[in-house]
């Protein structure tokens, strides 16, 4: 598959990445799931976006609610 064509490419050149998921329904305020590690780049890019005021609710990472957590 093109995961796998272009793995040597990705290696290289990607930083970071989102599951986006459940975005159908009323609008709401969006709510970020931290990794695992609550350290990586994602993570202290958003908590720094709730710090000055944009509207998302930071949340731990739980491996017991969700969709993906457990793959």
């Amino acid at each position: 598959g093109m995961l796998h064509v272009m793995q040597n490419h990705f290696r290289q050149n990607l930083v970071s990445g989102l599951v986006l998921n459940c975005l159908g329904g009323s609008p709401r305020e969006l709510v970020f799931k931290h990794s695992r590690n609550d350290n990586g780049l994602l993570d202290k890019l958003l908590y720094h976006l709730s710090e000055e005021g944009y509207g998302h609710s930071n949340i731990p990472f739980t491996p017991l609610s969700g969709s993906d957590e457990r793959q």
